[in-house]
């Protein structure tokens, strides 16, 4: 067990636990049933948190012009002839 700078044992963390357990090759699954957690915390642990793309509203203010453009073009294009 790790010692701290004052030589006091200190606890891993659960999720160091999975980490560890992780590099040595043992699958999720297995984790989960070692440390008796849920496989989602282990999944939560070793799946990087994808921040949401944020959008510039200017940017999207111009797609949304460019999209109706391009639906205005179309419905010409389908238009019946008369």
């Amino acid at each position: 067990m790790p010692r701290n700078k004052q030589g006091k044992f200190v606890k891993k963390t659960i999720a160091q636990k999975v980490r560890e357990l992780n590099e040595k090759g043992m699958s999720r699954v297995e984790i989960a049933k070692t440390l008796g957690i849920r496989y989602q915390r282990v999944r939560n642990v070793l799946v990087p948190r994808v921040k949401p793309v944020e959008f510039d509203e200017q940017e999207e203010a111009e797609e949304a012009e460019f999209v109706e453009q391009d639906l205005d073009m179309v419905a010409v294009e389908l238009a019946p002839l008369s």
